[in-house]
């Protein structure tokens, strides 16, 4: 089972589960009318805790932002670990002790990569490379026509006697750094795993390769190559006044926190930019997630960052836009990877189909008109970050496994429903999952083969306990006598499904 693909019945949304719509894709065929249990699924209701971690994680933010306004800016690992880690009790209250083990594990893997990071920033110029300087500034010159781009905005937007407006916005800007990533990387594991190790993977990339480029192309930063006193005194002189734009915004706090950083932080490290790249990687990861016609407003954040950026001559304009190409890479490469990682499981369950002439209509190899795979217009950078899940009952499963060609109408049916399926997994809109005591009772092989695509979810023993408070309510009735179905139903809504697939009858 992949990190990716893992997920388990925690994943809980943090609003109520709109109606479910039909899973059939219009592509492939007429959308298939919902079973009963899916009929049934948005009135499930939220598991007890739902609304406490809601509310706690609700004052934990307020609290965050309250403690960076007065007491000063989190900058440092471990403190920002610690406010991650306290969000996180509030995200996870009341969740089964699986999933608070697998949050653990999550914690170590990140809290690693921290630590990976910060020594191998700390040591960027330690090794004895050469200090890069005359190249950077070499390409910034080109790309702007001669001129210093960082020179020309201070003789024209900085007044020594004076804070203006824009002084004070891409100081916030710059500070930002600090506290949207920490916030959507703390967001993004509250609500969903699946979701939080694609954000993990492309995130990890980043900083890996930032790192090695720290190690293999120490750079001198614009501030440090105006200023006689570190030996350069290279063209015009420039300030280095990040802070009077949130000093003058009474962020005393932040400033003293900033202060404090200088003294543990790398100057050399700068190429490239990880306040760059980091403001482009929340806007790339949660534009999918924005109307269509709100999404250019967003990249006026990044836009703001590399502004920030040369205005306070803390980076060259290479050194935004190599961090710019590091996001833009990692996305890419790992949206390769996850298609990859999904056309191989599409094949296994296609080879292992018993109607194996249904292959062509799922994924287009013929001129059927079914749905090729392709990223259509989005592209692989507004692919979904949290496909729709449909969750499949044990009858389906039944049907898929034990099905032959001269089997039922309804196995043939149950599997070309499969397939269809299949080919919205390829392309990523939708994520197969089913109960992990269901699953169990098929043997490996069946796993590898036919299923090989469907992830378990763990049946916890609230959700048992849930199962049987729906007995009492009016709504469920008819399915009093069936204690495996209300089951069914409050695994699905706790893996945060839309539909449950069953078999045609």
């Amino acid at each position: 089972m992949t990190a990716e693909a893992a997920t388990t019945s925690d994943d809980a949304s943090l609003a109520p589960l709109a109606s479910p719509a039909p899973v059939g894709s219009s592509r492939l065929s007429e959308p298939s009318e919902l079973s009963e249990l899916s009929a049934l699924l948005p009135f499930v209701p939220h598991d007890p805790w739902y609304r406490v971690r809601v509310v706690a994680m609700g004052a934990c933010t307020v609290a965050y932002l309250w403690w960076s306004r007065v007491h000063g800016l989190v900058t440092d690992r471990i403190s920002a670990g610690v406010a991650v880690g306290v969000f996180l009790l509030c995200a996870f209250a009341g969740k089964p002790w699986r999933r608070w083990g697998q949050v653990a594990g999550d914690a170590v893997c990140y809290a690693g990569m921290w630590f990976a990071y910060e020594s191998t920033r700390g040591a960027a110029d330690g090794l004895g490379m050469p200090l890069q300087l005359d190249v950077v500034r070499t390409i910034d010159r080109i790309l702007f026509l001669g001129a210093q781009p960082t020179e020309w905005v201070q003789r024209h937007w900085y007044e020594a006697g004076a804070v203006r407006w824009h002084d004070h916005v891409l100081s916030l800007v710059y500070y930002s750094h600090f506290v949207v990533p920490v916030m959507a990387v703390a967001a993004v594991w509250a609500v969903s795993r699946t979701m939080w190790v694609r954000y993990m993977r492309r995130f990890a990339t980043v900083v890996v390769a930032a790192c090695l480029m720290f190690v293999l192309l120490p750079t001198v930063p614009p501030w440090m190559a105006s200023d006689e006193r570190f030996g350069y005194g290279v063209g015009e002189p420039l300030v280095r006044h990040v802070r009077r734009g949130v000093l003058d915004l009474g962020f005393t706090g932040f400033v003293h926190d900033w202060k404090v950083a200088l003294d543990w932080s790398n100057v050399v490290a700068a190429m490239p930019s990880l306040h760059a790249a980091f403001s482009l990687f929340v806007v790339v990861f949660f534009l999918p997630m924005v109307r269509r016609g709100w999404r250019i407003l967003l990249f006026a954040y990044p836009l703001a960052m590399a502004m920030a950026l040369v205005y306070f001559a803390e980076h060259w304009v290479i050194d935004v836009l190599v961090g710019w190409a590091l996001v833009a890479s990692s996305f890419a490469a790992w949206h390769r990877i996850e298609r990859a990682a999904r056309t191989r499981d599409v094949a296994s369950a296609l080879a292992a189909s018993v109607v194996p002439d249904l292959a062509d209509r799922a994924v287009g190899d013929g001129d059927d008109g079914g749905d090729d795979g392709g990223d259509g217009p989005a592209g692989p950078f507004l692919a979904p970050r949290d496909p729709a899940v449909v969750l499949l009952d044990r009858s389906m499963l039944d049907a898929l496994v034990q099905g032959a060609p001269g089997g039922t109408d309804a196995d043939r049916a149950a599997i070309e429903a499969y397939t269809r399926l299949l080919a919205r997994h390829l392309d990523g809109t939708v994520r197969l999952v089913a109960r992990a005591d269901h699953l169990a009772t098929f043997d490996l092989r069946a796993r590898r083969g036919v299923l090989a695509p469907i992830r378990p979810v763990a049946v916890a023993t609230q959700y048992r306990r849930q199962a049987e408070r729906l007995t009492h309510l009016d709504r469920f009735a008819p399915l009093a006598g069936r204690p495996d179905d209300l089951l069914t139903l409050v695994v699905a809504r706790r893996a945060r499904a839309g539909a449950i697939e069953i078999a045609p009858a």
